[in-house]
């Protein structure tokens, strides 16, 4: 398991890790385990209409399991670097991709998960997960080199349109404080802070 991927458990409000191999565990994971989350949320109800970019809409497909591996290596690319990232590998990233699909965070919701096909890879992917009764954005990010080309407007947009059409009526996201590009998107599209998790 990784440490940065962690159940958010709402009875205690604290960001709980699972299984974490105590080889895993290093100085710099020590502190971002300390990192603060933010919960947001968006009312679906109320969600105005934003056209999805033409180009994205034409490369935009459901994940099948067959991407795992891709959107791994998608994944560890476009942490790297950033407030997130914590030194993981595209293996562990696989495992991480794995226990998204095979229900690690509630129901894996297929019918709203997405991904946009980059030249021969995986350019940008969206995760939601029925999480305790409501859906979740358990993961959503681009490659580095296809970022700040709206693919996860685009993507949550997707989602959202997905969720709206099958009678949910919010959507819910953690993110890292600190990791401003996202919130400002987030805010952006409706989202709203909700909770600070310690």
């Amino acid at each position: 398991m990784l440490v940065k991927f962690a159940d958010i458990n709402r009875t205690s409000k604290a960001i709980t890790i699972r299984n974490l191999p105590t080889d895993k565990v290093s100085d710099g994971m020590e502190l971002s385990m300390n990192k603060r989350k933010v919960k947001m949320t968006i009312r679906l109800d109320s969600m105005m209409e934003y056209p999805i970019v033409e180009s994205d809409v034409r490369r935009l497909r459901r994940i099948e399991v067959e991407d795992v591996e891709n959107i791994a290596h998608t994944m560890v690319d476009a942490y790297t670097e950033t407030i997130d990232y914590e030194g993981e590998s595209a293996e562990d990233a696989a495992g991480e991709v794995q226990n998204v699909l095979q229900d690690g965070y509630g129901r894996y919701m297929q019918e709203a998960s997405f991904l946009i096909e980059g030249d021969a890879s995986v350019a940008s992917a969206i995760m939601i997960n029925l999480f305790q009764g409501s859906p979740m954005v358990t993961y959503v990010f681009t490659a580095k080199k296809y970022s700040r080309q709206g693919h996860a407007k685009s993507l949550l947009l997707k989602s959202i349109a997905v969720l709206k059409d099958n009678g949910y009526k919010e959507l819910s996201l953690y993110v890292t404080e600190g990791n401003d590009s996202a919130i400002k998107l987030y805010t952006k599209l409706g989202f709203q802070v909700v909770e600070e998790l310690p």
